[in-house]
């Protein structure tokens, strides 16, 4: 049986018994994207119906229950010296966008105008300076 040999010293079998060892080509990850992972995703399901307390949630954690595997574009500028970034997704078909100090206010104003373009759910939680 073939073993594996870990940083700890300890051996244990390569797979478990009965089931054989399935050999892939790994993927091979860009040059630009150097932590680039080569897994392939899971993404889970989306949620059925915005929850009855969506108002009260933050916004982005309403946009990733209705939309898991979301994707981002982040553009970093500068304003008077300091960062300033945009953050962008597209969502069914239609461009959001949010825009703050940090990348952090940025998705959080994406999500506050996707989630009332989309859903009709106004939130209520407001970000902290």
């Amino acid at each position: 049986m073939p073993q594996c040999r870990r940083g700890n010293g300890r051996q244990r079998p390569a797979s478990a018994p009965g089931r054989s060892l399935e050999l892939t080509e790994p993927m091979k990850a860009e040059s630009n994207f150097p932590f680039q992972s080569t897994e392939p995703v899971k993404v889970p399901n989306p949620a059925k119906q915005v929850s009855e307390g969506a108002a009260s949630m933050h916004p982005v954690m309403v946009l990733h229950q209705m939309k898991p595997g979301l994707l981002y574009n982040t553009n970093q500028t500068t304003r008077d010296n300091k960062p300033f970034f945009t953050v962008t997704a597209d969502i069914d078909g239609k461009e959001f966008s949010g825009k703050g100090t940090n990348v952090k206010k940025a998705k959080f104003f994406l999500a506050n105008t996707a989630i009332l373009g989309l859903y009709g759910v106004e939130s209520t939680l407001e970000i902290s300076a």
